[in-house]
């Protein structure tokens, strides 16, 4: 180390160490203070820097307790913050790829801040809270986002298996087929994908019997109510605003499968899109699907859109090389390319359905899981219970013309009977007539959307009536 202690130094240009430090003290041994002109390399080290640092700065370290630069400091590789524990700035701090801020967080009013972006999808993710005076979605909404009813599978008034192709079992969806063998049926659902998604059912199709028939086929579908569509929000007129439909799909046979959308009135539109499934294994499929000048949804309760998965579908309905992911007209015989897999040749093939959401607008949100009262209560527009329990005091007063029930919830139109039933389900409908009791569906007098008016199966006055009858106006 070389050491300095005269009161004063003048006339030498330059002092080198070397190979060690230079300290520089007073005469009476004190520290003594240094005007540097110039230092070519080595590092510097002191308690505290006074006056301007001009120049540039290259080549070494500068290790300070404190200090302050007034003018520009230019950094060509990195600059390194060692427990700096606040940065203060009266100007602008411009960071040209951004500013990662990394366990810990950003505060202060943010009120000034513009031109923010969001990410490029525009959407904001926190596994925190957000917290406004309001939300104002631009599309959509933030309750009833669903326009598909018993979405989660939850309802089925009819039973929980059939064999039989139509509207039988899960409310709402029809499990239509042709040729060969089906059961459709109402699963539950207690561990797996689905479940820990929220989903305690779903509806699956069984292969019960095969077919290769070219006419036949398998889906999965519902009728929406035009006017639910028409009053959605969406415009279904404009290629700019859309609609977004997810679900959660299983088939036990791996392959590519198709849905579609038809609308139906007017000119019927299809569109048709692809998702593709490993064997056994749940998959969420979303698709975005924008509006079209062609379609023609009128504000009715008729039939408005309908949505279809396909398990399989005959080479009559498919075409080799058909174009997805855009509307055309329906075609009796045109309506998807062909299937490399064939589900319906298949024994025991199942096919699996839940968690379906229709909803306005380009994002998909998560799924509306509603209480099991509200998805009812929505049901029971097109397909409703009611129970009948009346005497007329003694048996062969036959003064029973008919009685009238009152439905819990307005019928879509005036509804049909579909079966009918004991009380609790086990047997038969009851009517009696001078003291002799007959089994069979009661005679329907009258029916509209409130209410229904019930008498005796021969269509005579009776003196006893007892039992339910599920009446349904579907789409």
């Amino acid at each position: 180390m070389t050491v300095i202690r005269p009161n004063s130094i003048s006339g030498i240009n330059s002092i080198t160490g070397n190979g060690g430090d230079i300290s520089i003290f007073r005469a009476d041994g004190t520290a003594a203070d240094v005007t540097v002109n110039n230092i070519t390399s080595g590092v510097i080290t002191a308690t505290t820097f006074k006056g301007a640092v001009e120049g540039n700065l290259s080549g070494g370290t500068i290790n300070a307790t404190s200090g302050t630069i007034t003018g520009n400091l230019g950094v060509g590789g990195v600059l390194t913050y060692e427990d700096v524990t606040n940065i203060d700035s009266i100007g602008i701090i411009t960071a040209r790829a951004g500013i990662n801020v990394s366990g810990g967080v950003i505060t202060g009013d943010g009120s000034g801040l513009t031109g923010v972006g969001l990410g490029t999808d525009g959407s904001v993710n926190t596994s925190g809270i957000i917290t406004a005076t309001a939300f104002v979605p631009t599309t959509g909404q933030l309750s009833h986002r669903n326009i598909i009813i018993n979405g989660a599978m939850q309802v089925a008034q009819r039973g929980t298996s059939s064999t039989t192709s139509g509207m039988k079992t899960v409310d709402r969806w029809t499990s239509n087929y042709s040729g060969g063998g089906v059961t459709q049926s109402q699963v539950s659902e207690q561990t797996g994908t689905v479940f820990e998604n929220g989903f305690s059912n779903y509806l699956r199709l069984t292969n019960t019997s095969n077919t290769t028939t070219d006419t036949d086929y398998r889906f999965i579908g519902q009728t929406i109510e035009a006017q639910n569509v028409a009053n959605s929000g969406w415009n279904f007129k404009s290629a700019s605003s859309y609609v977004t439909l997810t679900a959660w799909v299983r088939s036990s046979l791996a392959g590519t499968y198709y849905g579609w959308l038809n609308s139906r009135d007017g000119t019927g539109q299809n569109y048709t899109f692809s998702y593709t499934l490993s064997a056994n294994t749940w998959t969420k499929i979303t698709k975005t699907i924008p509006g079209n000048n062609n379609i023609s949804i009128h504000n009715n309760n008729e039939e408005g859109l309908v949505v279809h998965f396909i398990p399989w579908y005959g080479t009559y309905y498919t075409t080799s090389g058909y174009t997805l992911n855009a509307w055309q007209a329906q075609s009796s015989t045109n309506r998807c390319p062909d299937y490399s897999q064939n589900w319906a040749n298949t024994s025991n093939a199942t096919f699996d359905v839940t968690g379906v959401q229709l909803e306005v607008g380009p994002v998909a949100t998560p799924f509306e899981h509603r209480s099991i009262g509200d998805e009812l209560s929505r049901c029971q527009r097109y397909c409703q219970k009611a129970s009948v329990y009346v005497a007329s005091g003694s048996a062969g007063n036959n003064n029973i013309y008919g009685f009238t029930v009152n439905f819990m919830t307005e019928m879509r139109a005036a509804p049909t009977l579909h079966s009918s039933s004991s009380i609790d389900g086990t047997g038969n409908f009851s009517s009696r007539r001078n003291g002799s009791e007959t089994s069979g569906n009661p005679t329907i007098r009258n029916s509209n959307t409130n209410s229904v008016t019930l008498g005796h199966n021969s269509g005579q006055q009776a003196d006893w009536l007892y039992g339910q009858v599920l009446m349904q106006s579907e789409i």
